[in-house]
């Protein structure tokens, strides 16, 4: 297989194995970039340039989910990785926004 496993397809950020969270997906970049300062300290180039490619692809595919989750109405792209979205009165809604208000006699 050629290239990190990772890709950015319809507002989501997918591994070989699946989606991840946006959030995850992020502290993987973090944490795949920590990893390629430690390789090169270490003198292991090729690890390192590993490493840092794949910080860097999914540091790309974070930021084209986040673009697409704006565009599509998104105010927190994170938001949309949650199952149930946080309602009044502790109701659990099921959408990023709220129902369209129907004024009487409409």
């Amino acid at each position: 297989m050629k290239g990190a496993p990772f890709r950015a397809i319809g507002g989501s950020v997918i591994a070989d194995h699946g989606p991840i969270a946006l959030a995850e997906a992020r502290a993987l970049a973090r944490f795949y970039a920590s990893e390629a300062v430690l390789w090169r300290d270490l003198g292991r180039r090729a690890t390192a340039v590993a490493c840092a490619r794949r910080a860097m692809v999914l540091i790309e595919a974070a930021a084209a989910v986040e673009t697409w989750r704006r565009a599509a109405g998104w105010a927190h792209p994170e938001a949309a990785d949650s199952p149930l979205i946080g309602g009044r009165v502790g109701r659990r809604e099921r959408r990023a926004t709220p129902p369209p208000r129907r004024r009487a006699g409409r």
